[in-house]
């Protein structure tokens, strides 16, 4: 009977030991996801030293404490978590898609586009959306780079797959106008109009399409079409230097 409790005590002390860390780590889950600044910081940094367990658990502790270091501005150190958790995990594709943004962050916009395109390559989640946000991501850091016709193709990709966005029309329109192709801007920026959606934009998103698409009527000699887009804009209290300035102009 000795021996039996023994060995009932010694599995005990067995399966105490092997799930601890798992306690704590789940203990950690909640903090280390939604917690903001230092608190969620702390949070993954407790379920990373916990150690014990799977190795997916890890990679998403390493990745959700870079998330929380790159909204600080640590890009730094939000990289080197992002390298833990695509070594640990290099199928996820949200992790290469966030250590990209943290390499735009700095500038780095080569490594930057390479991450991009390896979370558009390993994209496997269910909503178009997601792949859609990378996709014009990368037309955002290829239009930084001056590389326009590499941006434009994400942006045409990007608006395929999510085709009620109506940032993904202002920003293609942005870029387009700057190409002085004014016509099919004002064709995107017509689309971001149609599509805004006041529960997901802000007024201000409202006034810059009208006041992008302003601009582009101004740039083709379509006066009382810009001098109208101005006005709407205006109406919606949109910032008073810079359309009155471009209303005189046009006026002239």
């Amino acid at each position: 009977m000795v021996l039996k409790s023994s060995l009932f005590a010694a599995v005990a002390l067995t399966i105490v030991a092997l799930t601890a860390p798992l306690r704590l780590f789940d203990a950690n889950v909640g903090p280390c996801k939604d917690a903001k600044d230092s608190t969620r910081i702390e949070a993954c940094s407790r379920a990373i030293k916990a150690g014990g367990w799977h190795y997916d658990n890890l990679a998403w502790a390493y990745a959700n404490r870079g998330d929380a270091y790159r909204i600080k501005g640590d890009t730094d150190l939000a990289i080197a978590d992002y390298d833990q958790a695509i070594r640990l995990e290099p199928h996820r594709s949200i992790t290469h898609h966030n250590r990209a943004l943290a390499f735009q962050a700095k500038g780095d916009l080569d490594r930057a586009i390479a991450d991009y395109s390896e979370a558009i390559s390993r994209w496997n989640l269910r909503k178009n959306a997601s792949k859609a946000e990378y996709l014009s991501h990368r037309a955002d850091a290829y239009k930084q780079k001056g590389d326009l016709a590499l941006a434009l193709a994400d942006y045409d990709a990007a608006i395929k797959l999510s085709s009620h966005d109506s940032e993904l029309y202002y920003e293609r329109g942005q870029l387009l106008k700057a190409g002085n192709q004014f016509d099919r801007a004002i064709a995107d920026f017509t689309h971001a109009l149609a599509e805004f959606d006041a529960s997901e934009h802000t007024l201000t998103d409202k006034r810059n399409y009208l006041t992008a698409r302003a601009e582009a009527y101004q740039a083709k000699g379509e006066t009382k079409l810009a001098l109208a887009d101005f006005d709407q804009a205006k109406s919606l209290d949109a910032p008073r230097i810079r359309l009155a300035s471009a209303r005189t102009k046009t006026a002239r």
